[in-house]
């Protein structure tokens, strides 16, 4: 099994903090993941393949799997990826049945490459929601972090109630779900680095506004 670590950067460190907080000031609330034995990936029809990229900044030795029991951990006989390279670039086949239906986990260990920061000096891991386009790019970062943790905290499946608020309480133009690694110049109160739209997200969540 491959363990999940604790979130040393400030982002990450305030992402299930500020999905509590902005749930609490929006009047939502509820249940976590299941906890329950990965289904079995035997099966007639061919794997869908995954593929996407894990980037605060682009993150070179992460390792990437697909959630399928719901316990936000990478367990062992779930999908898991080779390690990412330089690019943060990563692939996974999961069983056809589930595509489109679980998390995507990143385990970031010690010793990754951050493309901006250097060597990852702290493991941490980061998520993004499901995302019933499987054709799509499954993009790995702080913000979708964020994203899966209030969908976590709500009790919810459906991303798109927490798409919205997360954009709502950053001021985002575009989806916290695309690749915000390119698309900085794009967001006019939020900085390349995500770290400052924690502290931001985390004000309006305890105030209540936007909500």
């Amino acid at each position: 099994m491959y363990n999940t670590f604790p979130k040393p950067t400030r982002l990450l460190a305030l992402a299930a903090v500020s999905a509590s907080l902005l749930l609490s000031a929006c009047g939502g609330g509820g249940g976590g993941g299941s906890g329950t034995t990965p289904p079995s990936l035997s099966g007639s029809t061919p794997p869908v393949s995954l593929a996407g990229v894990v980037a605060d900044g682009l993150i070179q030795g992460a390792r990437v799997c697909y959630d399928l029991n719901d316990n936000g951990r990478c367990d062992s006989g779930e999908p898991v990826s080779s390690d990412t390279g330089a690019n943060g670039a990563y692939t996974l086949s999961v069983p056809a049945s589930e595509a489109g239906k679980h998390a995507v986990i990143a385990i970031v260990p010690a010793g990754a490459v951050d493309a901006d920061t250097g060597t990852v000096t702290t493991p941490y891991t980061l998520k993004a929601p499901p995302n019933s386009n499987t054709a799509a790019s499954l993009f790995v970062s702080p913000i979708t972090t964020i994203v899966q943790e209030v969908m976590q905290a709500s009790g919810s499946t459906d991303p798109a109630a927490a798409i919205d608020l997360v954009k709502q309480q950053l001021g985002m133009q575009i989806s916290p779900l695309d690749k915000l690694h390119r698309a900085a110049r794009h967001q006019p109160r939020c900085r390349p680095r995500w770290h400052d739209c924690a502290s931001n997200y985390r004000t309006q969540a305890r105030s209540g506004r936007d909500c």
